[in-house]
């Protein structure tokens, strides 16, 4: 019977004692009391196993170890899961910085593509304003008169307008009117 319940703690010879907080709170410490000290309140008995017999002691040991080997293992298995806790906690936060890395990554290369595109619109459209702009001012400053007679045309080079210059038989005169009353004039002189 007394193997299989172990021994009774309460005959063994035993050392009040008072329990105090480690540097984490917990009451892990202890300490002898001091003669007159009232009863604080954490106490505890202490069993002196120096003082016990052979024997005695191996049923003690037999019947703490188990324990010990469970609390040992008990703070085994939290560290473990503390050290999971913080790799997982490491992993999700690397992989969620990863995801943020790359969505930002393809949202500056869609914002350089939008911006390439609106550049090319932009200049694609100042292209097309400034060749009709300087198509127009072309067509007003100048336009094309047929020459009739080769001498009269060498002679306004000579005398006259350096814009004007000989293009294969026309000359380009300087235009001083619109464009739509310029073709009437030149119309008119094709048909008389």
């Amino acid at each position: 019977l007394r193997r299989a319940v172990g021994p009774n703690f309460r005959r063994l010879p035993s050392q009040l004692v008072a329990l105090m907080p480690d540097q984490w709170g917990r009451l892990t410490r202890y300490r002898a009391f001091r003669p007159g000290e009232r009863s604080v309140r954490h106490s505890a008995r202490i069993v002196r196993i120096k003082v016990l017999p052979q024997q005695l002691r191996w049923e003690v040991e037999d019947a703490i170890c188990p324990l010990q080997a469970f609390v040992k293992h008990r703070r085994r298995c939290a560290a473990l899961l503390r050290i999971q806790r913080h790799a997982r906690g490491w992993l999700a936060r690397h992989r969620i910085r990863k995801h943020a890395n790359a969505s930002t990554g393809i949202q500056a290369v869609w914002r350089q593509i939008l911006a390439k595109r609106t550049v090319q619109h932009r200049r694609a459209s100042l292209v097309g304003i400034q060749a009709w702009t300087r198509g127009t001012l072309a067509r007003r400053r100048l336009s094309v008169v047929e020459d009739d007679d080769p001498d009269e045309s060498e002679e306004s080079l000579a005398e006259g307008d350096p814009a004007s210059r000989p293009i294969g038989g026309s000359v380009l005169v300087a235009d001083t009117q619109p464009r739509g009353q310029a073709d009437l004039a030149r119309r008119r002189q094709t048909a008389k």
